[in-house]
């Protein structure tokens, strides 16, 4: 009993009960079984809360010292640079004396693992070195750098900062100060949760993009004021029973739609904006919300963006995230990105983010009715607006596993740095 005690004593003095807690982040239930409660604060992000328990050292005396000790062989030894980043950070803000001489170390891979243990830490002191490597042209940390920012205290400077990357050329930097400004709850992220279905969030900044996620929930992420549909424009998708058109002088759009083949159909006019057109599409009529609505799912929202987007409806770039270690990689290409796309199942809702073979039997059915114009057309729009996602090459390639996102490095302690840093796992 006593180990299990000394083990849930020093993971709850890592992290004190939060307010409107019921329990302890860490119970005791006998002496083998620690029964492990995640913190509010650290839902949907458990993989670092559990890496901190995995790391956290169960002797508490001399963690100044071993905290000296990890910080030096981070700069000695960037090779095991992740194993001492979650070493330090499961110390807690005693280890901010050794890492902030680091910050301006002109060793990349310290450097930036020391930026990153601070600002988990939430050392307001890390931020000009973050806005330093945020810029363009900065070098390969630059994403990281913008991710960092979420994690720092409220300040108005650090807001600042990622709402002028809102509007950067890059559009990964793009999504990724979208993220850390939503992390941080900052109002420039104006939020609506869309029924049961999804978020829609609406960022009034930049050129007109659209992305989508469902990393946590399900989001649609609409950039720029006042995003609206192209005037004098004719959409017409999975088989004619969607429809949207817009005419040339008047601010609404036309939407027809046939829930399916042979059932009843309707026509409903709305305003010719994009967040208008968004909820009309999910909004489900009932007495208690008796405004018009077609009622469709997240997924076939997603397919039916995709559809204005590629058929001339509207010019803004499309940005389906199919997955967060492929985003983090993404660097589009404003002309020829490629022809993957969203997967379709029969009722337009995106199954899946893959590309699709040209001689499908839905591809083919899905632009059996267009001319070879039209079809070049949509492939021309296709290229320019839907942006795909893929592995960098020179992220795959590099040599040092420290500098790969996410890497992980797992081995037996060979110095007395890694000795201390291991001690025995916390397991709950």
């Amino acid at each position: 009993h006593g180990t299990a005690r000394t083990i849930v004593h020093t993971i709850n003095s890592r992290f004190p009960r939060s307010s409107g807690s019921r329990s302890d982040v860490a119970v005791g239930r006998n002496s083998e079984v620690i029964e492990i409660n995640v913190p509010r604060e650290r839902v949907g992000r458990t993989d670092e809360f559990f890496e901190i328990l995995t790391h956290l050292r169960i002797r508490q005396s001399g963690s100044r010292e071993s905290a000296a000790r990890f910080a030096e062989t981070l700069v000695e030894k960037p090779e095991i640079a992740e194993h001492m980043k979650w070493s330090l950070i499961a110390i807690g803000e005693v280890a901010l004396e050794f890492v902030r001489p680091i910050y301006g170390n002109p060793q990349r891979v310290p450097r930036i693992t020391a930026l990153e243990v601070g600002a988990k830490l939430g050392d307001p002191l890390t931020r000009p070195h973050l806005e330093e490597l945020s810029r363009p042209y900065s070098g390969p940390d630059r994403l990281r750098a913008v991710r960092l920012m979420a994690h720092l205290p409220a300040d108005p400077a650090v807001d600042h900062i990622l709402i002028g990357l809102l509007e950067d050329e890059d559009i990964a930097v793009r999504v990724e100060a979208y993220e850390s400004l939503a992390r941080r709850e900052s109002p420039i992220v104006r939020q609506r949760i869309i029924g049961d279905k999804f978020v829609l969030h609406r960022v009034p900044v930049g050129t007109p993009m659209i992305y989508v996620t469902q990393q946590l929930v399900p989001r649609i992420a609409i950039f720029g004021e006042n995003v609206r549909l192209n005037p004098n424009s004719l959409v017409m998708a999975w088989g004619n029973r969607l429809m949207i058109r817009t005419e040339p002088s008047v601010p609404v759009t036309s939407v027809f739609w046939r829930s399916e083949a042979g059932g009843s159909a309707k026509t409903e006019e709305i305003r010719a904006d994009l967040n208008d057109f968004v909820e009309y599409l999910a909004h489900k009529t009932t007495p208690e919300a008796p405004a018009e609505g077609l009622d469709l799912s997240y997924g076939q929202v997603i397919g039916a963006v995709n559809e204005l987007v590629v058929g001339g409806g509207m010019d803004a770039m499309f940005v389906p995230e199919a997955n967060r270690l492929e985003l983090q990689r993404l660097r589009a290409l404003n002309a020829t990105v490629g022809s993957t796309r969203p997967e379709f199942s029969e009722d337009g809702s995106v199954d899946a983010f893959s590309p699709i073979d040209p001689g499908s039997t839905l591809a083919a059915a899905r632009d059996a009715n267009l001319t070879d114009e039209e079809k070049a057309e949509r492939e021309r729009r296709r290229a320019r607006y839907v942006v795909r996602l893929r592995d960098d090459p020179a992220d795959a390639e590099s040599e040092d596993p420290t500098e790969q996102e996410g890497s992980l490095i797992r081995r037996a302690p060979d110095t007395e740095a890694d000795e201390d840093a291991s001690d025995p796992a916390v397991q709950g």
